[in-house]
């Protein structure tokens, strides 16, 4: 071969380099806290978490009887003592704060509705 081939064949495989290395790079998922930062909410290193901004109020704090119908979505995060959860978030999106005390498996909630 001669030098211009080898240059051209050396620059072709520098660019699929480049070009997997890019594709590699946007495709990797991103960590359970990056995911939960860039929704929005906040990372709880001690819970290893993800919660809404603001403080969560728990259940014992709310009386829960006679529902009312109103919107305001609130994430209900599970009591993880009482139950397993096979994936994140360990949550679900509930009608209203009410609903969300309801169920029993629910300790506490943050404004809004839960993390993907």
């Amino acid at each position: 071969m001669n030098k211009e081939k080898i240059f051209l064949v050396s620059l072709i495989f520098f660019v699929l380099f480049l070009v997997v290395g890019a594709i590699t790079l946007l495709n990797t998922p991103l960590s359970k806290e990056d995911s939960c930062l860039k929704a929005g909410y906040n990372w709880d290193k001690n819970l290893e978490k993800c919660i809404k901004k603001g403080k969560p109020v728990y259940c014992s704090q709310v009386l829960a009887e006679n529902c009312k119908e109103i919107y305001q979505p609130v994430c209900g995060w599970y009591n993880t003592n009482n139950i397993r959860c096979l994936s994140y978030p360990c949550a679900k999106t509930f009608s209203n704060d009410c609903f969300a005390c309801l169920n029993e498996n629910v300790l506490y909630f943050t404004q809004g509705v839960c993390p993907v």
